[in-house]
């Protein structure tokens, strides 16, 4: 085997199996979760706060490891299932691995592999598309929460790709690269589109996560898509929104912190605003208030930022 190959492969196992791949996304997602847990019981609205039962630190990792037990069921549909688990899996863990953070040794060369925001957001739908198409293979109210998840997809999607065509746009060369999309805002355009990108996204990208509780309590696939998913999104939100310092290790601190915050704010708030109201309520809700918003964000690349 020729000596670049073999470093090329030894590259993709890196970061597949630690960094920024599945070991890295795994000890985010069960950070993230014992956080929200915590902050979860202040943020309720009642006059009399019930006891909240304790949360252990490592409580994704026993429902994963029980999960990976009970897989490969016995009813006929379940070798389709799987197989859609772990292709609900793999495409937010290659988006987290193809993201450009510090010391990820397949973009951490500059003449390294360079991606794109289109791949690293068609990756994160994966999960959501093949949950729904499990629900669907079920049929009967199955699918018709199958068609709902998809429906979630598309509400959260146009606000997030405008955002992002304002965040492109007001770059002035219109790079769809990743890296440039994350260097430091140069203008009082770049931070004012990033500032109004970062509130679009909070309120948009949860619409994007599965709600398919029934796979996750039955598939370690979905169930791991899922973990992943989120971590992705998160990250994806502090490279697109956070200024990063030049330093390696500020860097990944100042990234980490703020992909910490989106994922405990992207449960949160959610819940606080659908509280007490039908999905459709709040699907208008986040039309009425992220659309403008990016609709402005976009007005202000296309004009201030040209």
């Amino acid at each position: 085997m020729p000596p670049e190959v073999f470093t090329t492969l030894q590259q993709w196992l890196l970061a597949l199996l630690l960094y920024p791949g599945l070991l890295f996304g795994l000890l985010f997602a069960i950070s993230g979760e014992w956080l929200v847990s915590t902050v979860r019981p202040f943020t309720r609205r009642q006059r009399t706060r019930l006891p909240v039962p304790r949360y252990s630190l490592f409580q994704p990792l026993y429902d994963l490891l029980k999960l990976a037990g009970r897989d490969g069921g016995t009813t006929p549909a379940s070798g389709a299932t799987n197989a859609l688990g772990l292709l609900a899996m793999l495409g937010p863990l290659l988006a987290l691995v193809l993201m450009p953070l510090p010391g990820n040794p397949l973009t951490g060369d500059p003449q390294a592999l360079t991606t794109d925001i289109v791949t690293v957001l068609a990756l994160i739908c994966v999960q959501p598309i093949a949950s729904a198409a499990a629900r669907m293979r079920q049929g009967g109210l199955h699918a018709l929460k199958g068609a709902q998840e998809l429906g979630r997809l598309l509400t959260g999607l146009l606000p997030a790709l405008l955002v992002v065509a304002a965040l492109v746009e007001v770059l002035g060369n219109r790079s769809l690269r990743l890296v440039e999309l994350g260097a430091a805002p140069e203008t009082a355009a770049q931070t004012i589109v990033r500032l109004l990108a970062g509130g679009v996204l909070l309120v948009s990208f949860p619409w994007w996560r599965s709600l398919a509780a029934g796979l996750h309590a039955e598939s370690a696939g979905f169930y791991t898509g899922g973990l992943l998913q989120q971590v992705a999104i998160s990250v994806l939100w502090a490279l697109l929104v956070l200024p990063v310092p030049g330093a390696p290790i500020w860097a990944l601190l100042v990234l980490l912190g703020g992909a910490i915050l989106a994922y405990v704010t992207m449960h949160l708030v959610p819940e606080r605003l659908w509280l007490g109201r039908s999905e459709r309520r709040a699907a208008g809700l986040l039309w009425s208030a992220a659309v403008p918003l990016a609709v402005v964000a976009l007005a202000i690349s296309l004009w201030w930022g040209a």
